[in-house]
């Protein structure tokens, strides 16, 4: 039966704004935001990290993994009430729950491996590539994660 590995090496860095790693709500409490402040402003699979300090998960390490073609809008979305259920779901759950932290996914190098191994490379601009590798992290997650941490994105609840 043919098989074909798929490996990604990554590391996750984070996201920077005026140089400063700020958590959720020191950046919510920015009144004026610019995208040329941004480490990463475009296209990026990102995740917010961090301890939660009220509600149901009170002192767990909470997770939040996500991709957009445009993190400095999709992070503008966190900040602002919208009308999409996961984005007021994610900050009031989470986000505005304690020092939660965005990070976003430097990939290194993608193989696949098969018969011949075929180095290919990872596009961020790419929605598919962005989509497989934030799935695979969350079925990762699902699977590698401590008693204490809380995987926030509602594809693990059921």
């Amino acid at each position: 039966m043919p098989c074909i590995t798929l490996t990604v090496s990554f590391k996750w860095e984070p996201w920077l704004y005026d140089n400063q790693h700020m958590p959720f709500q020191d950046f919510a409490d920015l009144s004026r935001r610019s995208r040329e402040r941004c480490s990463v402003p475009g296209a990026a699979v990102y995740k917010w990290k961090g301890h939660l300090a009220g509600g149901p998960h009170e002192g767990q390490l909470g997770v939040y993994y996500g991709e957009t073609d445009d993190v400095f809008r999709r992070f503008g979305t966190h900040y602002r009430i919208g009308r999409q259920e996961t984005n007021k779901r994610v900050r009031e759950d989470f986000l505005k729950r304690g020092d939660i932290y965005p990070y976003v996914l430097s990939v290194t190098s993608v193989c696949l491996s098969g018969e011949d191994g075929i180095d290919v490379g990872f596009d961020p601009d790419i929605k598919t590539w962005r989509l497989l590798v934030e799935q695979l992290l969350i079925a990762h997650h699902r699977e590698a994660a401590e008693d204490n941490t809380w995987l926030v994105n509602r594809q693990a609840d059921g």
